[in-house]
């Protein structure tokens, strides 16, 4: 399920953003893309990556694990970040 705070993101921009902000390994970075930039299922994703679904299910959990570290006003102000290229 798409963590809630990810729908109140309004631009790709600021998606973009929030991936750099959120350390992913490679492989967790393309599920990112694929699954909240493409909106692709976790079963499309396996076919695509060559993966077992439990595997896609399993980074996307870690995934989200690290999208709740964030804060909601880090997410919402994502704009003002200094270090952020716009």
């Amino acid at each position: 399920m798409e963590p809630s705070r990810l729908k109140d993101i309004p631009t790709k921009a600021d998606m973009i953003r929030i991936k750099d902000l959120l350390n992913l390994t490679d492989r967790q970075r393309t599920i990112f893309e694929l699954k909240y930039e493409r909106g692709l299922s976790f079963y499309q994703i396996a076919d695509v990556l060559g993966m077992s679904y439990p595997r896609v299910s399993a980074e996307s959990c870690a995934i989200n694990k690290k999208l709740a570290y964030l804060k909601y006003d880090e997410i919402m102000r994502i704009n003002e970040h200094p270090l952020l290229i716009k």
